[in-house]
Parts: structure tokens; sequence; C-alpha cells
């Protein structure tokens, strides 16, 4: 009874992401175009004018934002395709110093380089595994340490 149900399940959830895709197409939106490298990257960032540079973490291999969108105008990535993987030290450097980078998981990530707080003070913990108050996965500093508000 349950593997009908199951199979049922999955064949009515084909027939969704089937007519999801025909709507589209029937839309004229061109499935290629959701995956375009240079699309995702506007998408991100919204005002590209202020991209300084692209390439490699390192800064060894670098192109500007123009050369960039140029060179690869036509490169579909879909994130969620293996095969597409993008290279995992490719930067996008802004011209304020920040940066965006990928995560594990294939998302874009704004970065910034930490600055020193005024009255920063010295931690006792870095693990969950030493630290009392840790006890949920991904803790900052802050929370291993339970400390208060520390001003910037």
């Amino acid at each position: 009874m349950l593997r009908m149900w199951r199979l049922r399940c999955r064949s009515y959830q084909q027939r969704i992401n089937h007519d999801d895709v025909s709507q589209r197409r029937f839309e004229g939106e061109d499935s290629m175009n959701e995956h375009n490298l240079i699309d995702q990257i506007k998408d991100l960032i919204f005002d590209t004018e202020n991209i300084a540079w692209i390439g490699s973490a390192d800064g060894k291999l670098a192109m500007s934002w123009e050369e960039f969108s140029f060179r690869f105008s036509q490169l579909n990535h879909d994130p969620e395709e293996a095969t597409q993987e993008l290279a995992i030290d490719l930067v996008i450097v802004m011209k304020d110093g920040t940066w965006y980078e990928r995560n594990y998981q294939g998302d874009w990530q704004h970065k910034r380089v930490p600055h020193l707080a005024i009255n920063y003070r010295p931690f006792t913990y870095v693990s969950e595994s030493d630290s009392p108050n840790g006890s949920w996965p991904w803790s900052t500093l802050e929370e291993l340490n339970n400390c208060g508000e520390v001003a910037q």
C-alpha cells in the first residue's frame, strides 16, 4: 500500500515538474538563460560597476568584469549540476575591498576583512566539545564563550 502511494506521488511530482517546464517554455522563458553565469552574477551583484576584478583567490589569475563578462557570456552554469562546477578559488573582488566567494554548497557568500574591536577580550573556548555553552552545530565564538556585545 505504501509503495503504491509513493509511486503515485512520484508520478504526480513528475507531471508537475513537466508542466512547470512546459509552462516556462510557453511563457517564452529560455531554460538555458536561467543558468547563464553572467546573468547569475548580475543577479547577485546589482551594480557590476563596483566589481574591481574577477579571478583566483590568490590573485595570480585575474581579469576585469568587462573582459570576464565578454569571455564567458555564453557559459551556462547550473549550481546543482556537478559536471558544471566552477573553480573552487574563483572570487569576485569589489572596489570597496569586500569579495564574493563560493561556499562548499556552491552558493556565493559576501565576505569582508575582519576588524579588531576596540575593547576586544580573550576567549576560553573554541569548540563545542569543550564549551559548556555550545550545544548546537556552527556555534560562534561569542556563543561558545557566552560573551555580551562587544563594541566595534
